[in-house]
C-alpha cells in the first residue's frame, strides 16, 4: 500500500548467545572467550542487511536511555571496533545462567533509589560494565524493525526503548 505509514526504530530486544550455568559454560574464561570471539558487526551486516546496532545489556543510543556511552562499550572484551537488569540479572529473578552476583543486586536497588539522572546513568553503566566482564548472556546487536499503518489509522503513538508499540490502542482512532 504505498499510502501507508511507515516507521523503522530500533527495539529494546536483542539476539544474544544464551549460555547455560553448565560446563564449559559455569567458567569466566570459556564465556569471556566466546564473547571475545563474535563479530558483532558481521552478525548485523549478515543478519539484518545492516539494520541494527551493537549494544551491551540495554539498548544502545541515541534511543536507548540507559545507553553505555560507545568509548565505554568499546574498552569491554568483544566490543572493539573489530569485533532490563532486575528481570534478567538479579538474583532471585529467572536468568538464564542462574547468574547471582551479591554486589549487582547492591548496585540495582542503589540504581533504583537514586534520584540523579546522571548519577543513576554511571551506576547503570557500572552494572553494565560488570554484567560484560562476566560475560552473561553476550549481546550479539540489537534490532531495529518496523510498524506500518494505514493513513487513516490516527494516534498510533511507536514507542522507543521497548518491543510493545502501543498496542492497547487506547488513543487510536479512525478517520473515514
Amino acid at each position: 500500500m504505498p499510502e501507508a505509514i511507515c516507521e523503522v526504530t530500533p527495539t529494546n530486544t536483542a539476539p544474544n548467545v544464551l549460555m547455560n550455568p553448565v560446563p564449559p559454560f559455569d567458567d569466566l574464561d570459556m564465556r569471556r572467550a566466546v564473547a571475545m570471539a563474535l563479530d558483532r558487526r558481521e552478525f548485523i551486516d549478515i543478519l539484518t542487511e545492516r539494520a541494527g546496532d551493537i549494544g551491551t545489556a540495554l539498548q544502545p543510543g541515541p534511543e536507548g536511555l540507559w545507553a553505555m556511552p560507545a568509548d565505554m562499550r568499546r574498552a569491554l572484551p568483544g566490543y572493539d571496533p573489530d569485533q532490563g537488569f532486575p528481570e534478567n540479572y538479579s538474583r532471585g529473578s529467572h536468568t538464564y545462567m542462574d547468574y547471582c552476583n551479591p554486589e549487582l543486586d547492591k548496585l540495582i536497588v542503589a540504581k533504583s533509589s537514586e534520584k540523579d539522572q546522571e548519577k543513576r546513568k554511571r551506576i547503570v553503566w557500572e552494572i553494565d560494565r560488570r554484567l560484560q566482564a562476566d560475560a552473561v548472556r553476550p549481546v550479539l546487536f540489537y534490532i531495529r524493525a518496523g510498524t506500518c499503518h494505514r493513513p487513516e489509522v490516527k494516534g498510533m503513538t511507536i514507542m522507543l526503548n521497548s518491543t510493545f508499540n502501543g498496542w492497547r490502542m487506547e488513543d487510536v482512532w479512525l478517520d473515514r
